[in-house]
């Protein structure tokens, strides 16, 4: 009875916050939505909600403290609560008090539903934590899609940032979530071996730091957490031929001057976390992975020197530190729970995504029990996570708005701001032969081309670079499409660039996309010859790139070449964008937010103005 008048209390208070916004601001401006500025994450603690924490914390078993420093991952499938499925995740929420849950890519309702049923089983509130880089929709269907971080620095706009995030947040509470694993404070490097890519808001470490900043306060405004990933960064790092962690070989003067400055950047916004990256900094911490080892040193996860005494210490950072998932296959060589023992021996407060989450929770109690790991430590790290579950107003208001999901996810106030943001992004490197602006009026023909680097199916096939031919068929009459993709055999290109020769323009969309598993982000075989065949065809030609704006340096003699960046799922607001910037119905201003080694400086952008009609 108690779960439930909770529940109606917290839909009550949303629903009169959402009526109160829209009647004293109006549906046309963003600040019309569902606010929880009483949660402010940063605000000053009453001395009720400190003996909140007080009180949980002495009554806390050593089983319980230990099981709050640990994060799972959960499925938004459907779940019976006689499945096995279910009754392994109450398990571990009933009995063994996991602190948190990391929510797989799902549907909205099922996701929501998901989170209040655990949320009612626990006797703590639980941490609900999504990758919502791109927005909510990055991993519930349904939700708002957000263009890439790297599309928000094209526009040299950081309050962009700030909206984005406050949209995220606000639309991720309502949805249950309480913990926005974002954003990626990493200025990019080109490397071959990069997966981080669109992923960072540029690679100069000083103007990714002021997207970070906004991104912090624009999210923490509104009863969530950021929390800032991955220290000290991928981006650079690079997989030594000896095997081991990827190493970041840079100095530690070099690292504080890049590396470390969106996180400091990040910390001074008061961001509630920072996840730590499986990276070996040896300029930081030597230390070998095991005695006589020759395979790099410890991870910055599980180093005492990075996590206490650079990030603690140096930092001054006393939010929550999270490792990254622990079921990363670098962690492979070690056995049974030893990375677990070790990140919490460096001073890490979250374990995330353990490989066997019953033998880690073992372990480690085994370890405070034999003294191997203080307990001082594990209290210290309690208090934080208590502190954080406080500061997000979780003992009072825990659960997902469900009644009100149908009116407020994905409403046309979050999706304008990604609207803008694709309309901003758009960046026009390359105009050689001056086929931008098109010229509809005279333009009969164009065969729309598009490559991708994942195995498509019969569904995404309908649906990838759908868009961009639609908004093209608004002017011109005939518009064909293909698509292409990693299983496409190299042979057929002779083929298609025969029909490319009975069109009057040929455009190319490249939906490349950075993989979360640590991919990187390359032409398949098949776009690489295709390229390379079509620029030496001399047919009007146009590639844009809805993903890395690297890839230019695959296909250096492409005359035409815009970047729109995409976003993690389809990419409709940068295909509409596209569409309206090619027929110069909005403007083209983007600036790149990187350099394009030997090519392009960082800044560079072609400016086509706007002449026409739309107002939007």
């Amino acid at each position: 009875m108690r779960s439930l008048v909770c529940r109606l209390v917290h839909i009550g208070i949303f629903l009169l916050a959402w009526a109160l916004g829209v009647a004293a601001l109006g549906a046309a401006s963003f600040h019309a939505q569902i606010k929880v500025e009483e949660y402010r994450y940063q605000r000053r603690l009453t001395s009720d909600e400190q003996q909140w924490i007080d009180e949980r914390f002495k009554k806390m078993r050593l089983e319980e403290k230990v099981g709050q420093m640990f994060m799972i991952s959960v499925p938004t499938s459907f779940l019976n609560i006689e499945s096995e499925g279910f009754k392994e995740l109450r398990q571990r929420v009933l009995e063994q008090r996991v602190g948190g849950i990391i929510l797989q890519p799902g549907e909205v309702y099922e996701a929501a539903v998901l989170v209040d049923r655990l949320q009612e089983l626990s006797r703590y509130p639980l941490f609900v934590a999504a990758e919502v880089e791109a927005g909510t929709g990055m991993v519930l269907r349904g939700a708002t899609n957000f263009p890439w971080n790297m599309a928000v620095g094209a526009t040299g706009d950081p309050i962009l940032a700030q909206q984005q995030a406050e949209a995220v947040a606000q639309e991720a509470r309502v949805l249950g979530v309480n913990m926005l694993l974002a954003p990626v404070a990493e200025a990019v490097h080109y490397e071959p071996t990069d997966s981080i890519n669109v992923r960072s808001y540029g690679d100069d470490p000083a103007q990714v730091a002021q997207y970070v900043a906004a991104f912090v306060r624009g999210a923490q405004r509104y009863g969530v957490m950021a929390v800032a990933k991955f220290f000290p960064g991928y981006a650079r790092a690079s997989v030594p031929t000896s095997g081991g962690f990827m190493t970041l070989g840079a100095a530690r003067d070099q690292l504080e001057a890049a590396e470390f400055v969106p996180f400091r950047s990040a910390i001074a916004e008061g961001v509630g976390g920072v996840m730590v990256g499986h990276i070996a900094v040896p300029s930081v911490d030597p230390t070998p992975l095991s005695a006589g080892s020759t395979a790099g040193s410890l991870p910055a996860s599980l180093s005492a020197v990075v996590v206490s005494d650079v990030l603690r210490r140096g930092m001054k950072f006393d939010g929550l530190l999270l490792t990254d998932s622990l079921q990363h296959g670098s962690l492979a060589s070690f056995k049974g729970a030893s990375a677990v023992i070790q990140a919490i021996k460096a001073g890490v407060d979250v374990i995330v995504m353990p490989v066997n989450t019953d033998e880690a929770i073992r372990a480690v109690m085994d370890a405070v029990r034999q003294g191997e790991i203080k307990q001082e430590q594990i209290d210290q790290s309690v208090r934080r996570i208590l502190t954080a579950k406080m500061r997000l107003g979780l003992p009072y208001q825990r659960f997902a708005g469900i009644d009100i999901l149908d009116s407020f996810i994905a409403r046309s106030e979050l999706q304008q701001i990604a609207h803008t943001i694709a309309r901003k992004s758009i960046t026009l490197v390359r105009n050689d032969r001056g086929l931008v602006p098109l010229q509809a009026a005279t333009l009969r023909s164009i065969f729309h081309i598009v490559v991708t680097n994942t195995d498509t199916n019969a569904s995404e096939r309908q649906s990838i670079g759908r868009m961009l031919t639609a908004e093209l068929q608004r002017k011109i009459r005939q518009v064909d499409r293909i698509v292409l993709d990693t299983t496409t055999p190299v042979e057929r290109v002779p083929t298609i660039v025969n029909v490319a020769r009975g069109a009057e323009l040929v455009i190319v969309s490249l939906f490349i996309r950075p993989q979360l598993d640590g991919a990187t982000a390359t032409l398949p075989a098949v776009g690489a010859t295709l390229l390379r065949q079509l620029a030496e065809s001399e047919r009007p030609l146009i590639v844009i790139s809805f993903g890395s704006p690297y890839l230019l340096l695959d296909a250096p003699t492409i005359p035409t070449y815009l970047c729109a960046f995409g976003d993690a799922r389809e990419s409709i607001y940068s295909q509409v964008a596209v569409a309206r910037a090619l027929f110069r119905e909005i403007p083209i201003s983007g600036k790149l937010p990187v350099a394009l080694p030997g090519l392009y400086p960082r800044g560079h952008g072609l400016v086509i103005e706007f002449q026409g009609t739309r107002k939007d």
